[in-house]
């Protein structure tokens, strides 16, 4: 299971099959690999077909809040629409990073 969790490191708890990660930085990686294009990232070619799915890839913003960090303020992705498709490609993400680091 992998949980949003504040702090830049991922923390893994073996024991319990749990992985906390911080939630801005996990989407800033989904949105970086698909910025660079499919060079980074390997999708089936009929990605695009799939329904919801170009949809649920953009449905997230990135917007600043000036309350993060104590009142210092900070960027969060926001959105109201559906995400799961952004959100697995977060996982995967972190699952190749996380065999990566073996």
């Amino acid at each position: 299971m992998c949980r949003y969790a504040a702090g830049k490191r991922d923390v893994v708890d073996a024991r319990s099959k749990v992985i906390s990660v911080d939630r801005t930085s996990a989407l800033d990686a989904v949105n970086e690999v698909v910025m660079l294009g499919q060079e980074r990232i390997k999708l089936p070619i009929d990605t695009l077909a799939v329904d919801g799915f170009e949809a649920q890839m953009i449905a997230l913003t990135k917007v600043y809040d000036p309350e993060l960090s104590h009142g210092g303020g900070g960027y969060v992705w926001a959105g109201d629409q559906p995400d799961h498709y952004f959100h697995a490609s977060g996982y995967m993400l972190l699952a190749r990073r996380l065999i990566m680091r073996r």
